[in-house]
């Protein structure tokens, strides 16, 4: 599953060119999905923000309606 983060706003959007903010993910494989995160500057051109051997992510988990 491809993540793509705005540079500009720091959200997960749909995608390339669609600024929508994406406000859940659903996954079929379980813990067995694999992502990728990619960060767009302007919501459309891929960039790298730093060498990814030395980069951290931190998501957050929250139960549903909460």
């Amino acid at each position: 599953m491809k993540l793509f983060v705005d540079l500009e706003t720091l959200q997960l959007i749909e995608g390339p060119g669609f600024r929508n903010p994406v406000s859940t993910l659903r996954f079929k494989r379980g813990d067995a999905a694999r992502l990728e995160v990619i960060f767009l500057q302007g919501a459309t051109t891929p960039t790298s923000i730093g060498d990814p051997a030395a980069l951290e992510l931190q998501f957050g988990i929250k139960p549903r309606s909460r």
